[in-house]
């Protein structure tokens, strides 16, 4: 009665398997035990990465929101002639300034390779970045 009731599809394998001898019962359920722990680990697993990569998702979607403030008020701050626009000499003053530096360093941008690529994106001394 408790076989037929805790695993009803396994009643017939198991009386085929005590048939044999008890020890063999013993062994098949010993074995759906652990297969059955195996498989909720694996499920536990699967649901503590999904957690993991969410969380890692929010956090960087975070830090952009976060930047995004700092960098626009760092750039409303040091625009001179506030049109809204960042020319050259506004873009030279921001890289100077040491918050925007460390802002850009924490999501990931080098300040000093945007000196580099300062030429490129100011073609022209008086063209402005929107």
């Amino acid at each position: 009665l408790l076989l037929t009731g805790t695993v009803p599809d396994h009643v017939d394998i198991t009386q085929d398997l005590n048939s044999g001898g008890v020890w063999l019962g013993i062994i098949y359920y010993v074995f759906l035990l652990i297969v059955a722990f195996t498989v909720l680990n694996l499920l536990v697993g699967v649901l503590v990465n999904v957690v993991a990569v969410v969380t890692e998702v929010e956090d960087e979607v975070r830090l952009v929101d976060k930047f995004r403030g700092e960098l626009t008020d760092m750039i409303l701050s040091l625009d001179k002639d506030d049109d809204n626009i960042i020319n050259k000499d506004e873009f030279k003053n921001m890289l100077c300034n040491r918050r925007a530096c460390k802002a850009l360093q924490a999501v990931g941008v080098d300040p000093i390779g945007l000196v580099d690529f300062m030429d490129f994106l100011f073609e022209e001394d008086d063209s402005p970045v929107a």
